[in-house]
Formats: C-alpha cells, structure tokens, sequence
C-alpha cells in the first residue's frame, strides 16, 4: 500500500517543485509552464511513480503493471517508448525529475507537490481541503482517465483509491467531536459535511450535521440531510439509519419549534453543489411529519 507523503521539502524553492494533480485527469505543471499532452500509458507510468510507496520501481514491476498481456520484448519495448515520452515532456519545460536506467525509474517525490498530499496533510490536523466539499467520493476521481489502461494497474489503482479514502476518512473522524459536546462550531460542521461526501453511510457525521443544522433554525436541511442518509442507506444496503441516528430526528420532531430562525449565515451552505448532494431545498422550512413516523421525509 502507498505511503502518506509529506509533500515537497520546504527547503525547495516552490517555484521549483513539479506540481502534480491527481483528482480526476492528471495534470502536471513546472515553474510557469503545464506539461504537454502524454499519452495514457505514459499517464499511468507517471502516476505510479507519484502515488507509489517507493520512489523508484523496476522495469520489471512496470512491465508487469503496465503491460500485463503484452509478450515480454514487446513490453519492454513498449515501456522505453512511454518513459521517452515522459522524457521529452518533462525536458520541453527544463524539468530533471525523472531517473531512469537499464533496471529502474525513479521520481524524486520531494521535488513534487501532489494535490492529494496536501488534501491528506490538512485531513491529519483536522483540517478541510476545499477539495473534499467539491463532490462526493472524491478519491473515486484519482487518475480517473486511466482506468482500463491495463488489468494489473486497474487493480493497483483500485487500491490505491481505496487507501487514500480510508486514510481521509480515519483523520477526519478524529475532528469530530463527542456527541454530547455543545453545538457544532463551523469548523468541526465542514469536517461533517466532508465526511458525509467521502461517505454518504458516515452517521456520527450525518448526526453532526443535522444537529448543527436544527440548532441553527435550518430545519428543511436538516431533514434534508436525514432523508439523503436513508435514501442511501435503503439503496446500497437494503437497511435504515441506526436507532441512535432515528432516534435524535424523533426527538428533534418533537421538539419542533413553531417559528424557524433566519437562514444559517455559515460559509458554503448556500452553494449549489451541496443542496443537489442532500437532494433539499437550502432555505429554512418547517417539516410538519407524524411524530411516530421516523423514515425519510417526503416532499409532497
């Protein structure tokens, strides 16, 4: 499995660091220039070498990688083409990251600063990467082109995307706070709505978020939030929201207020891309629900 980068060496000039983007299509940029198009093997060649746990590999093991169904001598062939390629892209912009030798290639990882190294180095310290709010299951994007580039490196990317959201998902449930603390600050609210992304089964977070929510008069996103959990929940799993989470929705029913505060003034609520997530209208509304009913809301 990949190791947690610590990204570039701070004793680089960043003007000097080859910048790297991994969520979605790679993209590679040095100094003041972005790397030409490459092609899609030379891709995978490249973005192995940055999400890989050493920062060298073997012809061997990219042959392997790379070329799994291909005859030997033709892969090998195939594999000087696409480090030349590599080569070339990486000279057009006077970059010399790139080793390579009759065994192995190398890429000097404290040279690089990686989008998803930086995304993980604010996770670990409890801290949300505006790149984790963008979409749900982010990691799902990580050199999302390259897949069906090869068998092999489609089961290494596989789990390389599969680490890399359980290393996010793991630092960032340290963030949240115990349940029975005071109310959601914005700080710990955007570490709920992160998690909710990465996972839209994360309850604590979901109950984290539906908290802040009811407590800030928000009542129609907070149901909102209740009714995306179950509806997710009831589709990959065939099951409902647990007891505790049913639960704190029947007693904030109960409790309904018959006024709703002004909308929450926190930063991020009023855009789009979160409203479609929960599937809510974002302004403030009052749910008049059965109090015995404790399924997802209805919009009627």
């Amino acid at each position: 499995m990949p190791k947690i980068q610590h990204g570039a060496s701070p004793l680089l000039d960043p003007a000097y660091q080859l910048r790297i983007s991994v969520f979605g299509k790679l993209s590679i940029a040095y100094r003041t220039q972005v790397l030409k198009q490459i092609g899609r093997k030379a891709q995978a060649l490249l973005g192995y070498l940055v999400l890989s746990d050493v920062q060298e590999a073997t012809r061997e093991r990219l042959v392997g990688l790379l070329w799994s169904e291909s005859a030997e001598q033709l892969a090998r062939g195939s594999l000087r083409h696409a480090l030349h390629e590599v080569q070339l892209a990486l000279r057009a912009v006077d970059c010399s990251y790139l080793k390579a030798d009759k065994l192995a290639v190398s890429l000097e990882h404290q040279r690089l600063q990686v989008d998803l190294w930086d995304v993980l180095e604010l996770a670990r310290s409890g801290k949300v990467h505006p790149i984790l709010l963008e979409r749900a299951r982010i990691t799902d994007t990580i050199l999302a082109e390259l897949d069906g580039v090869d068998t092999s490196f489609g089961t290494w990317l596989r789990d390389v995307r599969q680490f890399y959201h359980a290393r996010l998902v793991t630092s960032l449930e340290q963030a949240l706070p115990d349940e029975n603390a005071p109310l959601t600050n914005e700080p710990t609210e955007c570490v709920a709505r992160a998690l909710t992304l990465l996972d839209p089964g994360h309850e604590k977070a979901t109950r984290h978020l539906i908290r802040s929510r009811w407590a800030a008069g928000d009542i129609g996103t907070a149901l909102g939030i209740y009714t995306a959990l179950w509806q997710h929940l009831e589709k990959e799993f065939d099951a409902e929201p647990s007891p505790e989470t049913q639960g704190l929705v029947a007693r904030f029913r109960i409790e309904q207020p018959q006024t709703v505060a002004p909308p929450s003034t926190l930063r991020g609520w009023e855009e789009p891309s979160f409203s479609d997530q929960i599937g809510s209208d974002p302004r403030p509304s009052i749910a008049v629900l059965p109090f015995q009913t404790l399924g997802p809301v209805k919009e009627h």
